[in-house]
């Protein structure tokens, strides 16, 4: 998937636990699952994360070594991504809703991936052979499966966005 599907995917989700009650703030823990929804894919040099600052084009460049959805397309690749979300959040002093917010934008990412034929290896390094992919579903990276769940994402995070905040009447 391209990196505005995964950040519409994920700003859905974001909008529809909120409508579900997680006091989210609407702050950092926005940008957080934003943040969370690329990462995954800083495995690739050329991926839009990996292009944002020369910090992340450094990592990139160490951790494509592995290959592209490699071990960040995983749950170990949560976890780790995990932690260093919540020492960051830690040292700033944020809620620690601002990395559930993180999580939640890094699994919308492997769930938007796996629906992609080549799939997503979540139990890597533990089981590289166990792949959850969308051959049936065939949805390719910036074709027109790929358009309609991001017109039909971005659709449900208006409506859970305006359920959250309807508007009000004068």
């Amino acid at each position: 998937m391209m990196f505005a599907t995964h950040i519409v995917i994920a700003l859905m989700f974001y909008f529809l636990f909120m409508a579900l009650g997680v006091p989210f703030t609407l702050k950092a823990d926005i940008i957080a699952a934003i943040i969370g929804s690329l990462i995954p894919d800083i495995d690739h040099p050329r991926s839009f994360i990996s292009q944002a600052n020369l910090l992340f084009l450094g990592a990139s460049k160490a951790i494509s070594q592995t290959g592209h959805r490699g071990i960040t397309h995983s749950i170990t690749g949560l976890v780790v991504f995990s932690i260093i979300a919540s020492l960051i959040v830690s040292h700033l002093n944020l809620n620690l809703l601002v990395v559930f917010a993180f999580m939640l934008g890094y699994i919308s990412h492997l769930v938007a991936d796996s629906m992609n034929p080549a799939g997503v290896r979540w139990l890597q390094p533990f089981n590289n052979k166990f792949r959850i992919s969308g051959l049936v579903l065939g949805i390719q990276t910036g074709g027109v499966g790929e358009k309609i769940i991001f017109l039909t994402s971005g659709i449900l995070m208006l409506m859970f966005l305006y359920f959250q905040f309807p508007p009000t009447r004068f």
